[in-house]
């Protein structure tokens, strides 16, 4: 997966991957790159977690990730809809 923020520059690079297919719930890992202004500080983290998929109408992605750098921990939870 990536994406990139207009407001800091984040780019996000990443992957989403699954070990078992029965089920909607997938590993995932990315890093922050390129952040600019308050955000440099997340440039090099690397997020790692689980995310699940809710396929029902409208589709709902739900991401758990969590991430250190030398100083500080993150965590972050994010929620994708379909249309």
């Amino acid at each position: 997966m990536t994406s990139q923020s207009a407001n800091n520059g984040c780019v996000l690079n990443g992957t989403i991957s699954t070990s078992d297919t029965a089920h909607d719930v997938y590993e995932v890992a990315y890093t922050f790159g390129s952040c600019t202004g308050n955000y440099t500080v997340l440039n090099g983290v690397q997020f790692t977690g689980l995310a699940y998929l809710n396929a029902s109408s409208p589709a709902q992605l739900t991401l758990a990730v969590a991430g250190a750098s030398t100083t500080t921990k993150y965590a972050v939870v994010s929620t994708l809809n379909g249309s």
